[in-house]
């Protein structure tokens, strides 16, 4: 499945958040939630595809950076699957590198997600395409790493997905 990032982000959009998380790496969980938050205040449905969007690029960095080396396989991977505006691709970019340190928080990410889907019956099928999604990214480098096992079966854990699915 291809996600489409075109949903209605424009320029100004990445120029503020991406401005209000600096370059500090620190907390860019908080910093992301907040900017999109504060931004977005009086549109939650702008909010609801900005949070989505900023999820699934944050877990897929994360994902890459699993088993401890980010591959140029991976990113490659990534490019594929998620689909965003030409003109947003230095954004998305800095937002993947920002997130590609390190794996923590990548939780947040993954329930942040799962919330979104709440409104489904039972079960949001867009959480099995996430959960494939990683897994071709987690397999772009030829090798898929127990740890990255570890963080699918995590996010499946956090989706509510059963083993079998």
């Amino acid at each position: 499945m291809i996600f489409d990032f075109a949903c209605e982000q424009i320029s100004s959009f990445w120029d503020r958040l991406l401005g209000a998380i600096g370059d500090a790496a620190g907390n860019v969980i908080g910093s992301i939630v907040e900017a999109v938050r504060t931004m977005f205040e009086g549109d939650p449905e702008t909010r609801r595809r900005v949070s989505f969007s900023v999820a699934i690029i944050a877990l897929s960095a994360k994902m890459a950076k699993a088993d401890g080396v980010v591959s140029n396989a991976e990113v490659e991977a990534f490019r594929k699957i998620f689909e965003f505006p030409p003109e947003e691709a230095r954004n998305v970019a800095r937002l993947y590198n920002l997130a590609r340190q390190d794996v923590a928080g990548f939780e947040t990410y993954a329930k942040n997600l799962a919330g979104m889907c709440r409104t489904c019956d039972e079960f949001c099928p867009v959480l099995e395409d996430i959960i494939d999604a990683l897994f071709h990214i987690a397999k772009a480098d030829g090798l898929v790493h127990e740890k990255e096992l570890d963080f699918l079966a995590r996010i499946a854990e956090i989706f509510g997905l059963s083993e079998e699915r």
